[in-house]
């Protein structure tokens, strides 16, 4: 769909969707949040030591912040595989 110029509209705009049928943005999950947190923590420490700032104790935070998740996901787990042992 083409909407046409018009005096102080701007420019030409073609959108390529249907807004209006368009789907909805679907949530992420949990553990996607997680992942992109970490990657953001992980941006910012590279960031800091290319200039020459020490990043150490970010580096023990973002560890820690895995292994937190680790355990987490592993307590999750450890629920359903005792399930499906009594089945």
């Amino acid at each position: 769909m083409l909407r046409a110029r018009g005096g102080s509209r701007g420019p030409l705009k073609a959108y390529l969707y249907d807004a209006d049928s368009a789907v909805p943005k679907r949530v992420p999950s949990e553990a996607q949040l997680e992942a992109l947190e970490l990657a953001r923590w992980e941006r910012s420490v590279t960031a800091c030591e290319r200039r020459g700032i020490d990043a150490t104790d970010m580096r023990a935070v973002i560890e820690q912040a895995r292994a937190d998740i680790a355990a987490q996901r592993a307590a999750r787990q450890a629920p359903r595989s005792r399930r499906e042992r009594n089945r």
